[in-house]
């Protein structure tokens, strides 16, 4: 009797349905929308923190994918309590666990927004929109995110990804293909 009850787990624990029902039960989306005007659907996943500096007060930086039609983009909010500005062609570079490294260009030049937070002081963000080409996508997918490095305008940022966040721009990638 063990041995049948066992069978139906085992084939649940290594996968008998198909990865993206797997994925949609372990990731939701914010958006999930057709535009009115223009008829394209519209996903993005919600924001997943990714590197978080002097226990959430210093630069953090947080991830999500938003998906327009075919075109697949890989948000990053960088936090910061200092003003801070990226100037276009300046990278974030991305040091994977097989020590490989990918370059991902800002395409515009972006300056901080203010916010203040009572008990907490001054915060700056930017939302950088990247464009993912299928190739990095796949990368991106399929890499253990180990360092992040960002350029800014007169100095860079570096932080070491925890292992448990190692894994966030892969699952925001996935989760966005699991809704396809």
């Amino acid at each position: 009797m063990n041995k049948i009850l066992l069978l139906p787990l085992i084939f649940i624990f290594i996968g008998c349905g198909t990865p993206r029902s797997q994925l949609k039960g372990h990731c939701k989306l914010k958006i999930d929308t057709v535009d009115e005007f223009t008829k394209k659907r519209i996903l993005q996943t919600r924001e997943e923190s990714f590197t978080i500096s002097g226990m959430g007060l210093g630069t953090s930086t947080y991830v999500y994918s938003k998906k327009v039609d075919e075109k697949t983009y890989l948000i990053f909010h960088i936090v910061s309590p200092s003003a801070f500005s990226i100037h276009e062609g300046n990278n974030i570079m991305l040091l994977f666990k097989d020590d490989s490294v990918l370059e991902i260009p800002f395409e515009n030049t972006e300056i901080a927004d203010f916010t203040y937070i009572d008990g907490i002081g001054s915060i700056w963000s930017v939302r950088s929109y990247f464009e993912l080409p299928e190739n990095e996508i796949q990368i991106l997918k399929e890499k253990k995110v180990k360092k992040l490095r960002i350029y800014f305008s007169d100095s860079y940022f570096e932080d070491d990804v925890k292992e448990l966040r190692q894994d966030n721009i892969a699952s925001v990638l996935k989760c966005i293909e699991a809704y396809q």
